[in-house]
């Protein structure tokens, strides 16, 4: 059973703050500490084969980091429908977010589900 405070003992705040400030120090590494991921060559392979690629997968295992560090993806046009302005642009006008560009990384893409038939569309036209 875990342990229950009473109101006149708290826990320590800053041992709780270190505690906290470690695991995120662990999780959080410098630019250096970035850890190819083994899907890699296979993403890279796709996307010289098809000119649409998807990248699906659970919460926090490195999608988003991958597309940002890996090459040939580190270079390219980058949205995240986590800016609020990309969102907008993604819902008003999907295509103004690669017009001119062949090579756009576009992340957290289900935030707005009219893009990806836009995204055939375009494809498909041309």
């Amino acid at each position: 059973m875990g342990r229950v405070w009473s109101k006149a003992k708290p826990p320590c705040r800053l041992t709780l703050c270190a505690i906290i400030h470690a695991v995120n120090r662990f999780h959080s590494g410098s630019d250096t500490d970035y850890l190819p991921r083994w899907i890699t060559p296979h993403l890279q392979r796709a996307s010289q084969e098809h000119r649409v690629v998807v990248l699906t997968g659970a919460r926090q295992v490195g999608k988003s980091t991958l597309l940002r560090r890996a090459e040939p993806f580190a270079s390219w046009r980058y949205y995240t429908l986590d800016d609020y302005d990309v969102l907008r642009q993604a819902e008003q006008d999907p295509k103004a977010l690669w017009a001119g560009d062949t090579n756009v990384v576009l992340d957290e893409v289900q935030k707005v589900p009219t893009l990806l038939p836009a995204i055939k569309h375009t494809v498909g036209a041309e």
